[in-house]
C-alpha cells in the first residue's frame, strides 16, 4: 500500500514537472519571437536606409538605455541563432 502510495505521488510530481517545462519551453519560444521580431525590425532599413540610420543614431543618442537593452536582446538572440 505504501509503495503504491508513493509511486502515486511521484508520478503526479513527474506530471507537474513537465507542464512546468512545457510552459517554460513556451515562454522561450514568445521571448526569441520577440527578440527575433525587433532584430528584424531593426535590420529593415526601408526605402530610404541613410534616414533610417540618421533616425537610429539621433534615437540612440537620445534614449540610450533603451538601446543598451536591445543591444542585449539582439546579442542574445544572435548568439541563440548560432547554437
Amino acid at each position: 500500500m505504501l509503495a503504491s502510495s508513493k509511486v502515486k505521488q511521484l508520478q503526479k510530481q513527474l506530471v507537474e514537472v513537465w507542464v512546468a517545462n512545457f510552459l517554460l519551453k513556451k515562454r522561450i519560444e514568445n521571448y526569441e519571437r520577440a527578440f527575433g521580431d525587433i532584430f528584424a525590425a531593426i535590420e529593415n532599413k526601408g526605402k530610404m536606409p541613410k534616414y533610417q540610420d540618421f533616425v537610429a543614431r539621433k534615437h540612440r543618442d537620445e534614449w540610450p538605455d533603451l538601446w543598451q537593452a536591445i543591444d542585449r536582446a539582439t546579442t542574445v538572440f544572435n548568439h541563440k541563432k548560432e547554437d
